[in-house]
Order: structure tokens, then C-alpha cells, then sequence
């Protein structure tokens, strides 16, 4: 595999080290119910201050000013599934799709939620044409399968059969 370009290794970062420890510390029930423009300045956000962070530099500079679009479908019951959908991939391991998934209950009968469930899971591109759904857990990243499908639909099927 080739060395990413810098621009490329920011992207990679984001999609796999940085979004990724945001999401999987600081969400909660309430980050699922706040408006979908607030979560939209959330993961924008979270690109806009690492990229410039760790390289120095405005995204701008690099072509790099991602547009990135959210998603919140309710699976079921206080099941929700996050999405966000990244720009074209260019190299290998980038992701087309991260979706987020969490399950709560409710604690002791109160209108207070704990947390149940949360996983991370992601939509790579991978050599030739090779499309790869993997979870991603505390220290290893899980390949669940391979597939030609990068729609959006797919990628949300792919998460059902695991979580079910």
C-alpha cells in the first residue's frame, strides 16, 4: 500500500482515530435527540479542529473542506442508528459510511436512559473493487464481511443483521 498524501491521511485519520473516539466517549441519549443540524456541527466540527490541529493548516488549503452529511434512523424501541456519509474514497481503507449504533434502557422506571449498547461500525474501500463492513472495537478493527454495495441502504442492512 502506498503512503497516503497529507491531505488523504487527514481524512483517514478522522474517519478512524478521531470521529470515532468522539463518538464512542462522549455520545448519550440526549446527543439522539438533539436536532440533526446540531449533530451535523458536531462531526464538522470534529474535522475542521483536528485537520487543523494536527497539520497547522485549514482544511481549505488542501481541498479538504469536507462536507459531511448525518443521518438518524430509529431502529426501534431506544435503538438508534447514527450515520454519516463521507466524501468519494480514494484509497484504501477509506470509509463511505460510519454508523453509529447505541441502545438504552430506561433506569429504574425514571425518564433517565443508561446506556446498553454502542458500536462502531464502517464502510471501507478496499483494493479493486472490494467493499469491506467492519466493526471497530476498543483496540481491533473486526472485518464482518465483504461486498460490491456502497449505497447507504446497503450499509444500513448490513448493520441490522449484526445488531438485531
Amino acid at each position: 500500500m502506498s503512503k497516503r498524501s497529507f491531505p488523504r491521511q487527514a481524512y483517514y485519520d478522522y474517519t478512524h482515530r478521531h470521529l470515532r473516539s468522539y463518538l464512542m466517549e462522549a455520545i448519550d441519549y440526549t446527543f439522539f435527540y438533539d436536532s440533526n443540524e446540531l449533530r451535523e456541527h458536531v462531526v464538522n466540527f470534529i474535522w475542521q479542529n483536528n485537520y487543523r490541529s494536527e497539520h497547522n493548516s485549514p482544511t481549505e488549503d488542501f481541498g479538504m473542506n469536507l462536507q459531511i452529511k448525518n443521518e438518524l434512523q430509529v431502529l426501534g424501541e431506544n435503538k438508534f442508528l447514527f450515520l454519516v456519509t463521507l466524501p468519494d474514497t480514494a484509497n484504501t481503507t477509506e470509509a463511505y459510511y460510519i454508523g453509529v449504533y447505541a441502545q438504552f434502557e430506561e433506569f429504574d422506571n425514571e425518564p433517565r436512559y443508561i446506556l446498553k449498547d454502542k458500536r462502531y461500525f464502517t464502510l471501507e474501500y478496499h483494493d479493486g473493487s472490494i467493499v469491506c463492513f467492519c466493526e471497530w472495537k476498543e483496540t481491533n478493527h473486526l472485518l464482518r464481511g465483504n461486498d460490491e454495495d456502497t449505497s447507504l441502504e446497503g450499509f444500513v442492512d448490513m448493520v441490522k443483521k449484526v445488531v438485531k
